[in-house]
């Protein structure tokens, strides 16, 4: 799996050439702990979006005759009422991306922002 906390070290370390100096060790640690912070978000995202592909199951149970319109309802609603209840308290936890930390380079604060807005945005793809 890409790994997000990569793509951000890349982001740190890939300065033009105009920039006269890069990221100092603190702030390639402030980075790095931001990376990890946002990498836990966008885990937590997957896997909630790989749950809820578990719909597909009862889907398929209905449409190969497993099971009857009553036990597909009877077990997709649950289900759905359940995906529905995660998908809004992962949107309430993280509304917004967190700000990036500061660490002398606009550009590459720009670029951490728009990473860690990419995993938040996960929540609007849910559901």
């Amino acid at each position: 799996m890409y790994r997000v906390t990569a793509l951000l070290f890349a982001v740190l370390v890939a300065a033009p050439p105009a920039v006269a100096r890069g990221p100092t060790p603190e702030e390639i640690g402030r980075a790095t702990h931001f990376a990890e912070r946002i990498q836990k978000v966008y885990e937590e995202g997957v896997a909630l979006s790989l749950e809820m592909d578990g719909a597909a199951e009862y889907i398929d149970s209905f449409r190969y005759g497993e099971i009857d319109q009553t036990a597909f309802t009877a077990a997709l609603d649950p289900f759905l009422d359940s995906m529905r209840g995660a998908v809004d308290d992962f949107r309430a936890r993280y509304p917004r991306a967190p700000s990036p930390p500061a660490i002398g380079s606009p550009k590459h604060e720009r670029s951490l922002a728009g990473s860690a807005q990419m995993v938040v945005d996960l929540g609007g793809y849910l559901g």
